[in-house]
């Protein structure tokens, strides 16, 4: 691809042809995923199981889960809000 993560290149590739509301990134690394997903104008789920702190404070998540049926829960509320 010639970009990695954090990069906007890699999701604005991924992204190609659709809007930024099409996306939902999940990701448990909030420096390279998290931060390159609101860079790029997505929305995240940070899959955060060990409960760190982010260093970002410019850059917040949209929702923040530590398990996996969390996570299935928030899906599943914004499917239903879709």
């Amino acid at each position: 691809m010639g970009s990695a993560k954090p990069k906007r290149t890699i999701f604005d590739l991924a992204a190609k042809g659709r809007s930024v509301n099409d996306f939902i990134y999940v990701g448990d690394s909030f420096s390279d995923d998290i931060v390159g997903a609101k860079n790029a104008g997505w929305k995240t789920i940070w899959f955060n199981r060990r409960g760190r702190k982010s260093s970002f404070s410019q850059i917040q998540t949209d929702y923040e889960v530590r398990t996996l049926s969390e996570l299935i829960e928030v899906i599943e509320l914004l499917m239903n809000s879709a």
